[in-house]
């Protein structure tokens, strides 16, 4: 009997890997260096993170604004100081600026390519000509209030796009803030669009311990009324949660699948870690090296 249970029970299968902004231990993040790399070589999923300039085009980039250290004029010429990139339009980005040509020391072995930030049309486009990636999109959404233009209309302008692009992928939403799911899950109902989104809660865990609910999830916790991560992404109608390898553990994973969520973690540097996360019950893993994960 005891064997008949075991050749008949179903495995858990193996979490999704997508490359964090196409794998940002290979190349320069969020560039189309990494996009074009990512789909050549076939990742189960590519994670980019989008923000909006001032004519409203959509662009592959990790924040609001573009950094000093990141980023120079396209004679090599250092910024004066950070740019907001809502003060921006799409043209100068893409004529005028150049990031991604200093190594990063975190990622050493890392590929330099000094390039314009890629749009959101450009992965578009590449998506179509790779007609054979048919993995999983995630669109990582900087939204935040003051600093980018408000929740809905990137998500009018997010979800209209792809819809127009008429790609086979499967397209995935995540966001650090609520109100931004909550703006994707409307505005996807209105387009007859069935979207998954991911509430990402994952920011590095205090040192003083006793303060975690406030600290780790304190900005999310006022606004909903809740320190409790999985009310935070139940209340914003997310399909899932995304956590932080430094704050999570096995048994608040358990306890968001039986909220019938889905779980992501993120971001994996070391494939030790990888190999760890093979047999937990995850939707997907963020990965800086996907090519090293060994399922």
């Amino acid at each position: 009997m005891l064997l008949w249970l075991f050749a008949c029970s179903t495995p858990t299968p193996p979490p999704l890997i997508e490359a964090r902004g196409g794998g940002a231990g290979y190349w320069p993040p969020h560039s189309a260096t990494a996009v074009t790399g990512a789909i050549e070589l076939g990742f189960d999923g590519l994670e980019v993170d989008l923000v909006m300039t001032r004519d409203e085009a959509l662009l592959l980039w990790p924040d609001p604004w573009l950094s000093v250290e990141g980023c120079t004029h396209t004679d090599g010429s250092p910024l004066a100081e950070p740019f907001l990139i809502q003060n921006l339009d799409l043209h100068y980005l893409s004529e005028e600026i150049r990031c991604g040509g200093s190594p990063d020391p975190a990622y050493p072995n890392a590929l330099v390519v000094a390039e314009a930030p890629m749009s959101f049309s450009q992965l578009l486009g590449e998506l179509r000509e790779g007609e054979a990636f048919h993995q999983r999109i995630h669109l990582h959404i900087q939204q935040r209030p003051g600093l980018t233009p408000g929740a809905e209309r990137f998500a009018e302008a997010t979800l209209q796009r792809w819809l127009d692009a008429d790609l086979p992928q499967e397209l995935h939403i995540s966001a650090d803030r609520g109100p931004v799911i909550e703006a994707f899950e409307a505005s996807a109902r209105r387009l007859g669009f069935d979207v998954q989104t991911t509430l990402r809660l994952d920011p590095e865990r205090p040192s003083d311990t006793t303060s975690v609910g406030e600290a780790v999830w304190g900005e999310l916790g006022r606004s909903l009324g809740t320190t409790d991560p999985l009310a935070l992404a139940v209340a914003s109608r997310a399909d899932g949660i995304g956590l932080a390898w430094s704050t999570v553990d096995r048994q608040l994973v358990d306890r968001a699948i039986a909220e019938g969520l889905q779980v992501q973690i993120g971001a994996i540097e070391d494939p030790r870690i990888l190999a760890q996360l093979e047999r937990w019950p995850l939707d997907s893993v963020l990965a800086d090296y996907p090519g090293d994960a060994a399922w």
